[in-house]
């Protein structure tokens, strides 16, 4: 039996479609177009059965223009779109589904986006590659604090810098680790000038490919964000059995545990005194990977996705 052609379409990087791809790619003859010409997007388009594309950005506007050249056209939203008028240049009457990765975005871009039909949307969360990440065997306690991702607005380097400060006065044998990368001027000059006030010292270990090495001698993640529509960085770590201190972002609690999210430094400091005064250490890492395996799972994710596509098939 031939396999069905699904192609996925991104502009901005193929990260998110990576596990996603890998899974598929025993069911479907898969394609990608990682930006390009337009000639050779639409032939993609026209030699494929489903055309996913991911973010709806303009490659998702062109995804619609006339004529339709696929039998089905899948979006898949983050959440950056939902803040910009990238939505409304969708002929949405065109497209067959619109994937979310949380009921908030769903919710919001519904409200703001009248034209969006609310039968073709679903929610399906993101997923953690868990097999990548593993708690390391008789894992010491080395009071390691770390920030993942990139700095800019929406990460809140602010808090995250009050937050650091917190910490160190609270036990001066912290270290902060920071594996990212500015994507603001503006924001390199301000964490600059506060860390040199500092009495402490914070590390950048600038963009990091392997994560789970990485993160292997780390005892807390922290989250500053002012919004996030899943945060990779902090599932991915309680995968390995780091503690999250997650900053209360709408919807936070609908993925982290509510002993972990904090309103003010004050109670980000409290969840480390709470781990810092457990004798159960292991337990508790093990509980917090054990909430993303049983709830973040990619294979919960990919479970998922392939019933939504073997639905748009049979339609």
């Amino acid at each position: 039996m031939n396999k069905k052609r699904l192609t996925f379409f991104t502009t901005i990087g193929d990260i998110f479609l990576r596990d996603i791809f890998v899974e598929l790619k025993p069911d479907y003859n898969l394609k990608t177009f990682v930006g390009g010409e337009e000639k050779e997007f639409r032939q993609l388009l026209h030699d494929t059965d489903i055309a996913w594309v991911e973010w709806c950005n303009d490659l998702a506007g062109a995804l619609t223009l006339p004529p339709k050249m696929s039998e089905k056209y899948v979006v898949r939203l983050h959440s950056f779109e939902m803040f910009t008028p990238l939505p409304n240049k969708v002929d949405w009457s065109k497209i067959d589904k619109l994937i979310f990765v949380n009921q908030i975005c769903r919710d919001y871009t519904l409200s703001k986006f009248k034209n969006i039909p609310k039968e073709i949307t679903t929610v399906i969360p993101n997923g953690v590659n868990v097999d990548r990440f593993v708690i390391p065997k008789d894992k010491p306690y080395n009071k390691k604090v770390v920030f993942v991702g990139y700095i800019n607005y929406k990460k809140g380097p602010q808090l995250l810098l009050q937050v650091f400060r917190k910490i160190w006065e609270f036990d001066h044998d912290f270290t902060f680790h920071i594996a990212g990368a500015y994507q603001d001027e503006r924001f390199q000059l301000y964490m600059q000038n506060m860390i040199k006030k500092f009495p402490f010292k914070i590390k950048f270990d600038g963009w990091v490919q392997d994560m789970p090495t990485y993160l292997k001698d780390k005892d807390f993640i922290v989250s500053s964000s002012i919004f996030e529509s899943f945060q990779y960085s902090l599932a991915e770590g309680m995968a390995q059995g780091l503690v999250p201190i997650c900053h209360s972002w709408i919807g936070a609690e609908q993925f982290y545990p509510r002993d972990y999210i904090y309103d003010t430094p004050e109670e980000a400091v409290e969840i480390i005194e709470r781990f810092q005064k457990t004798l159960h250490k292991t337990l508790i890492r093990e509980k917090l990977r054990k909430h993303i395996v049983d709830n973040f799972s990619y294979r919960k994710q990919i479970k998922q996705i392939k019933e939504m596509l073997n639905d748009l098939y049979t339609k």
